[in-house]
């Protein structure tokens, strides 16, 4: 059945995750990435994105930063952070596998905007891969 909202209004919808949904512990895993790159350098610069299925987890994007940090022991720290710490889970933090293309790039200042930290927000999104890589 198709909804036709009244003239003059407009049909607003919106989405929103819990706690365990795979959006969320994509989140999670992205935000960690941020917090140790920013905590040991306040001038990185991350693009990062994370995708989970059970026993998988992917992490790619782009980090422009001198910050020195363990993508594989991140993910596995959030996981188990959060609860995902038994074999009989779908996704557990000992035995899951974690794929890292994260590029990382070391910044100059041939190479660099700004030498300033970045500010301000931005939207991510974080994605549930369905489909076994074959």
């Amino acid at each position: 059945m198709k909804y036709t909202a009244p003239p003059g209004t407009f049909l607003f919808t919106s989405e929103s995750v819990g706690e365990g949904h795979p959006d969320k512990i994509c989140d999670q895993i992205a935000d960690a990435i941020l917090d140790f790159c920013l905590k040991d350098n306040p001038l990185s610069k991350v693009a990062k994105e994370a995708a989970v299925r059970p026993g998988l987890v992917c992490v790619f994007g782009v980090v422009e930063s001198v910050a020195v940090f363990d993508v594989d022991a991140i993910v596995r720290m959030v996981l188990k952070d959060i609860g995902h710490d038994t074999p009989e889970q779908e996704l557990d933090y000992q035995t899951c596998q974690v794929i890292n293309h994260v590029e990382r790039r070391v910044p100059s200042s041939a190479h660099s905007v700004d030498l300033e930290p970045a500010e301000g927000e931005t939207a991510g999104t974080g994605y549930n891969i369905q489909l076994c890589f074959r």
